[in-house]
C-alpha cells in the first residue's frame, strides 16, 4: 500500500513541477475557428494522445478558456466534442477522406525475375572495395526495386530462422522454404502485395526444396508457380516427387516451373524447339520423363552459368503465357553470383483474335513477269506456234500444282548420265554414288546444267536452301565442294526432307525425337483446352486425328528397330490412354 502511495505522490509532484512550462495557446493558429498551441505542433502524431491525456488537466488550471481542449481552442458554442477532438488528434483520419483508390494489379502481364543467390545473408565487397562490404540482401532490394518486378524467384537463399521475411523485401508477400539443420539450399518466392497470391502446401513435398504459389488475377486463369532447387548430390527420386506434385494439379492448370535443376549433361540443341536429349543417364532420363509426362516446354536459350552450362530452366505447359525471356550476367545486374539472372513475363490475358478476309486486287497484281513467258502445245506429229501467256494462276488454286508440274516436266532432260533426280512438288533432289572425284565432277556438271535450266525458264533455285548430305558409313568418304552458280553449297549431317529428318548414318533418333515432341505438345494442348470433354469417344477421335497422325507419318521409312525408340513412342500412347480414360494411374 505504501508503494502505491509513493508512486502517486511522485506523479503528482512531477505534474505540479511542469506547471511553469505550460504552452501559450495563441502562438500558432489556423484559419477558421481553431487555434493550435505551438507546443502541440511540435509533438509527433503518435505522442499526441499521450500528451493530451497527461497535460489537459494542468492546462485548464492555468486560467485557460473553457473551450480549450487537448491543445486546441475551439471558438464554438458546443462543449461536448470530446470524441471528435480525439479523432482529429489521431493524425491519420480525415473528416471526409472520400472513396479509396484500388491497389489491385490491373496489368495483363507480370514482370518476373529469377536468380540463384548463393547466400542472401553473405557480405560481399562494395564497388570492388575489399575494405567496405555490403549484405547481399541490400543488393537484392536495389535490384528488385530498380526493375519494378511483380514476382521474384530465388534459389539457394541459405536463409534460416535468424532472418525474418519482412526484412527481405518490403512491399512483397514472401513465401520461403529454408533448409533445416543444414547450411545452403533454400527456395524463396516474393509476390507484390497488390497481387493475390496463395501458397499451395498441398502441392509441396517434404522430400524436395520446392515452393508452390498460386497467382490469381481478376477475370483471368490462375497460374501455379513452382520454384524448385535440386542439390547436385541428389538422385532421380527428386524428379519423381516433383512429377507427383505436377500430376496432382487439374487438367486445365497453367503451370510455370523455374529453378536450378543442375543437369549440365542434358543436350537442348534440336531443330525447332528446346527439347532435352540425353546419353542415357538415369538422372537425365528421369527428368526427360517428367518433361514429357507433364507436357512442358523450355524457354531459356543459351547457358545460365558462368562455366557455359545450362543449369537453370524455365518450364511451362502453357507456352503462350511466357514472353520476353532474357538472361543477364551478374555484372550487368550488379548482383554477385555465378549464375545468370533470368527475366521474363507472364501473360494473364489475351486479346481476342480478329478474323478478316484479305482482299486481293488482281488488276494491280504484277503479272508482267508471267506475261513475258511463252508456251506452246506439242501434239504429234506437229506443234503449235508460240503464244504469250496473258493471265496467271494464283497460288493455292486447284490448277496451280498441275500447271507447275507441266512447266518443269523437262527438268530431268538436263541431268547428266549416272546422276538421278527425285522430284515432288517444288522439291528436287539430285543424287549419285560418289566413289571418286570423277563422280563428283559429274554430279557438279548436273548441278551446273540445272542452274542454266533455271535461268532459261525464269525460275531460280534458292541456293541458301540447297544442302549437301553424304549418306555413308565410311570413315574417310570422298568429299567434294559443290556449288550452284556462284554460291557454294553447305554440307550438313542431317536435313529434313518432306517432314522426315534424314541423317548421314540413316539413324532415326533425331526424327523420332522430333515427332514425339510434336505429338506430346499437341496432346498437352488437348489436355489443357478440353477438360470439359468427358466423353471417351470424342477424346479418342481427337487423339487419332491430331496426335496419332503425327506419329504415323512416314512410318514405312523410319519404323524403328531400336527398343528404346519404340518405348519413346509407346509412352505417348500411354499418356494419351490416361487422358482418354481420365485416369491418373
Amino acid at each position: 500500500m505504501a508503494k502505491w502511495f509513493l508512486t502517486l505522490a511522485v506523479s503528482f509532484w512531477l505534474l505540479k513541477r511542469s506547471k511553469t512550462a505550460l504552452p501559450h495557446h495563441n502562438n500558432t493558429s489556423m484559419p477558421g475557428n481553431i487555434v493550435i498551441s505551438s507546443k502541440l505542433t511540435s509533438i509527433p502524431d503518435r505522442l499526441s494522445y499521450i500528451w493530451t491525456s497527461t497535460r489537459d488537466v494542468v492546462l485548464r488550471k492555468c486560467a485557460m478558456s473553457s473551450k480549450y481542449r487537448y491543445g486546441l481552442e475551439f471558438k464554438i458554442k458546443k462543449n461536448n466534442l470530446h470524441l471528435f477532438l480525439l479523432i482529429l488528434l489521431s493524425g491519420d483520419v480525415a473528416t471526409n477522406p472520400g472513396p479509396g483508390t484500388s491497389t489491385e494489379h490491373t496489368s495483363n502481364e507480370l514482370n518476373a525475375i529469377y536468380l540463384n543467390a548463393r547466400s542472401l545473408k553473405a557480405f560481399v565487397p562494395f564497388n570492388d572495395d575489399s575494405s567496405a562490404k555490403v549484405c547481399k540482401i541490400t543488393l537484392l532490394q536495389e535490384l528488385v526495386h530498380s526493375g519494378s518486378y511483380d514476382i521474384i524467384c530465388i534459389c539457394e537463399t541459405w536463409l534460416n530462422d535468424s532472418i525474418i521475411s519482412s526484412e527481405l523485401l518490403p512491399g512483397y508477400s514472401v513465401f520461403r522454404r529454408d533448409r533445416v539443420e543444414k547450411v545452403g539450399g533454400g527456395v524463396l518466392v516474393a509476390v507484390k502485395a497488390n497481387l493475390h497470391a496463395t501458397r499451395r502446401p498441398d502441392l509441396e513435398r517434404n522430400e524436395i526444396e520446392l515452393v508452390v504459389v498460386e497467382l490469381n488475377n481478376t477475370n483471368s486463369k490462375p497460374v501455379i508457380l513452382y520454384t524448385f532447387y535440386r542439390p547436385p548430390v541428389s538422385g532421380p527420386e527428386v524428379f519423381h516427387h516433383l512429377s507427383s506434385s505436377l500430376q496432382n494439379t487439374s487438367e486445365s492448370s497453367c503451370i510455370v516451373l523455374v529453378g536450378d535443376f543442375n543437369l549440365p549433361a542434358l543436350d537442348w540443341t534440336t531443330f525447332d524447339e528446346q527439347i532435352p536429349t540425353t546419353a542415357g543417364g538415369q538422372l537425365e532420363n528421369s527428368f526427360c520423363d517428367l518433361f514429357d509426362d507433364n507436357f512442358l516446354q523450355q524457354f531459356i536459350l543459351g547457358p545460365t552459368h558462368n562455366c557455359g552450362n545450362k543449369l537453370d530452366l524455365l518450364l511451362s505447359n502453357c507456352p503462350e503465357i511466357i514472353t520476353n525471356v532474357e538472361t543477364s550476367t551478374p555484372e550487368q545486374c550488379k548482383f554477385p553470383t555465378d549464375h545468370y539472372i533470368v527475366e521474363f513475363q507472364i501473360k494473364l490475358k489475351f486479346k481476342r483474335a480478329t478474323v478478316g478476309m484479305s482482299n486481293v486486287e488482281f488488276t494491280t497484281t504484277k503479272w508482267q513477269t508471267l506475261k513475258k513467258s511463252f508456251v506452246y502445245h506439242a501434239a504429234c506429229p506437229s506443234s503449235s506456234s508460240w503464244v504469250p501467256v496473258i493471265s496467271g494462276v494464283p497460288q493455292g488454286s486447284i490448277l496451280g500444282p498441275i500447271l507447275f508440274a507441266v512447266f518443269i516436266n523437262d527438268l530431268p532432260e538436263v541431268i547428266s548420265n549416272g546422276s538421278s533426280e527425285a522430284m515432288y512438288a517444288d522439291d528436287t533432289k539430285l543424287f549419285r554414288n560418289i566413289n571418286s572425284t570423277t563422280d563428283g565432277d559429274c554430279l557438279q556438271e548436273s548441278l551446273s546444267n540445272l542452274d542454266t535450266w533455271s535461268h532459261d525458264n525464269n525460275i531460280k533455285f534458292n541456293a541458301l536452301k540447297c544442302k549437301v548430305l553424304s549418306v555413308t558409313r565410311k570413315k574417310y568418304p570422298v568429299t567434294y565442294n559443290y556449288h550452284l552458280g556462284s554460291s557454294s553449297l553447305l554440307r550438313v549431317r542431317k536435313e529434313k526432307d518432306l517432314g522426315i529428318i534424314v541423317t548421314d548414318n540413316l539413324l532415326w533418333n533425331s526424327h523420332i525425337q522430333m515427332i514425339t515432341a510434336k505429338a506430346n505438345k499437341m496432346l498437352g494442348l488437348l489436355k489443357r483446352t478440353c477438360p470439359l470433354l468427358t466423353e471417351t469417344k470424342i477424346r479418342r477421335s481427337l487423339y487419332l486425328s491430331l496426335v496419332k497422325s503425327k506419329l504415323c507419318y512416314g512410318t514405312e521409312i523410319w519404323s524403328p528397330s531400336n527398343v528404346s525408340l519404340k518405348v519413346k513412342i509407346e509412352r505417348i500412347q500411354r499418356r494419351a490412354t490416361r487422358w482418354i480414360l481420365r485416369s491418373r494411374i
